[in-house]
């Protein structure tokens, strides 16, 4: 099980309670914070609190966004050529998501500073080097 505490921004589009305690995650990457983006098209933004390790899902089915959140993960830990098991793992621990709002603001601050960078990199125009 996972928690993921939503800004505001992203709770108004789930339409989800978060009264009562949500628990902790199971996962070794700890609870995740999440907010809904608008980069030519909607994502939403979830960093896990124990790593900061960003990862990026769209936001058109926002209801879906953690089993799509647990496929993109398992692509990024692959990526960074973590074992297969731990991989696994780490998903299984993904199949129950609760909500929660959030509780860090260093955290959120994080957050939303990344959310910054990714609106910065997508703008028209945006030259590379």
């Amino acid at each position: 099980m996972i928690v993921i505490r939503c800004t505001a921004r992203l709770l108004t589009r789930l339409r989800v309670d978060t009264r009562g305690d949500a628990g902790t995650s199971t996962g070794v990457l700890g609870d995740w914070y999440a907010t809904a983006l608008h980069v030519r098209h909607a994502y939403v933004l979830a960093v896990a609190r124990a790593t900061l390790l960003p990862v990026v899902v769209s936001g058109r089915d926002v209801r879906s966004f953690p089993d799509r959140m647990a496929r993109t993960l398992a692509d990024v830990l692959g990526a960074y050529e973590v074992s297969p098991e731990l991989v696994a793992r780490e998903c299984a621990a993904m199949t129950t998501a609760r909500y929660a709002r959030t509780d860090d603001r260093s955290t959120v601050g994080v957050l939303v500073e990344m959310g910054r960078m990714l609106e910065a990199d997508s703008r028209p125009g945006r030259m590379y080097r």
